[in-house]
């Protein structure tokens, strides 16, 4: 059982630190029997950098050609790691900017950086593509979260993490058997590995989107 997790949200680096990026990251890796989680991780070299041209094709490459052996490496020294991609299409990211500027609490999250990066989007969406085709491996692949919904996203990640890394015997508060997903399409969209609580909401949306049809 962990004793301590701590989150890692890293902020622009020294040109030391771009440099050696590795071991930047290294500093806060985990101590055996805690947590550590990274709001953007050693990938922000694979996405972020190079669309918005804050590293070299040089330094971009080399972190590409590397990050896989070094993963290895720190796992076959225990390091147990997940990578979560949380993904959201262009008008999640609109609806999510607008909700910023208009909302004063969560202004400060706004940066014109922000519109910057959105403005390429299609750059972007190829190094993506490029990073899960390249830093993906059977020991260390990538696992992609819808995230258009911040909270089903939330609970779908801790669902993988208990059945990646909880005991064989794990039974869920609900009595619900979590190795079992479900299935369900609407609005034309097919959704996959549902637990039954998922499963129950989409249902009784779908169930007011007939009713708003059976209106019309």
């Amino acid at each position: 059982m962990p004793t301590h997790f701590q989150i890692n949200a890293l902020g622009i680096p020294s040109e030391s630190e771009s440099k050696y990026w590795f071991k930047r990251y290294e500093k806060h890796f985990p101590r055996l029997g805690q947590i550590g989680f990274f709001d953007r991780s050693w990938y922000s070299r694979a996405l972020i950098e190079p669309t918005m041209g804050y590293c070299s094709e040089t330094r971009y490459k080399s972190f590409m050609n590397r990050v896989l052996n070094w993963e290895h490496r720190h796992m076959d020294n225990g390091l147990l790691l997940t990578k979560f991609y949380l993904s959201i299409d262009k008008e999640a990211q609109l609806y999510r900017f607008e909700d910023r500027l208009n909302n004063p609490l969560a202004y400060w999250k706004f940066s014109e950086n922000d519109l910057n990066a959105r403005k390429k989007w299609a750059v972007f969406t190829d190094y993506k593509e490029q990073m899960f085709n390249h830093t993906s491996s059977d020991r260390s692949p990538w696992v992609v979260i819808n995230a258009n919904q911040k909270k089903e996203a939330r609970l779908t990640c801790m669902l993988y993490l208990v059945r990646a890394f909880g005991r064989l015997n794990f039974e869920s508060l609900t009595r619900e058997d979590t190795r079992v997903t479900h299935t369900i399409r609407l609005g034309g969209v097919k959704f996959r590995g549902l637990t039954l609580q998922q499963l129950a909401v989409l249902k009784e949306l779908k169930a007011q989107e007939k009713r708003y049809v059976d209106l019309d």
